[in-house]
């Protein structure tokens, strides 16, 4: 993307760059980049795959979620009031929200993710919108075995006293039913192939990834292998 289309793209929300843009690293279905305009920094999203009826689903929960108090980012809209602009990819444009990445994860750290999942959960029961698919589980799975990226692993293991922070701290938030409880380690393994097999397959190569424990969610499913919660 150049810095003449990041330009253009800006001017329909009337900002206007003061500094190049920068690449910010991840992004299995879009690239963001870091901008500096004339207010407050800002991501600009450009989306790779997605099409635009989906991405205005997913915006419209994220929104959705900003505005009900959840701790994410809302889209900006654009003069006209829109939340895409489409420059041959669709792109979004969101506040910069800085931090940093924590060298390890905590007991504090992953009861705060337990709440959070908690509250996401919450907020979204009864939530659908057909524009958004669902995920071929087994499909994913299948073509990333398929693929065999050329990448080595080693095997680790999620710390007990980190799991039982998650769970506690989802328990405060919504309390898990013995089902959902007996079922859990199953879900969290599903989730952590499912991710894994999608990064592995489409993102290794552009994030320089040589080995199979650098992608951090297939380091999380082996993690999470074997454990009973």
């Amino acid at each position: 993307m150049t810095d003449l289309g990041v330009a253009a793209i800006l001017a329909e929300y009337g900002l206007r760059a003061t500094g190049p843009a920068v690449p910010l690293t991840g992004g299995e279905d879009n690239r963001n980049l870091r901008v500096a305009p004339d207010g407050p920094e800002v991501v600009l999203r450009a989306y790779r795959f997605s099409g635009p009826e989906k991405i205005r689903a997913e915006l419209r929960l994220v929104a959705f979620l900003a505005e009900h108090g959840y701790p994410t980012s809302a889209p900006l809209r654009t003069r006209g009031g829109e939340v895409l602009v489409m420059a041959g990819s669709p792109v979004a444009l969101f506040p910069l929200v800085p931090g940093a990445i924590p060298e390890a994860v905590t007991v504090p750290l992953a009861e705060r993710v337990g709440e959070l999942l908690a509250g996401l959960h919450l907020l979204t029961a009864g939530w659908a919108d057909a524009r958004i698919p669902t995920i071929d589980c087994r499909g994913v799975i299948d073509r990333a075995l398929a693929s065999r990226p050329d990448l080595d692993r080693d095997d680790r293991r999620l710390p007990r006293d980190l799991a039982d922070a998650v769970v506690a701290g989802y328990d405060r938030n919504r309390a898990l039913t013995a089902a959902e409880r007996r079922l859990l380690p199953v879900a969290l393994d599903l989730v952590g192939i499912v991710d894994a097999a999608g990064v592995l397959m489409w993102a290794a190569p552009e994030l320089g990834l040589r080995r199979v424990d650098e992608c951090r969610s297939w380091v999380a499913y082996l993690r999470n292998a074997g454990t009973r919660l």
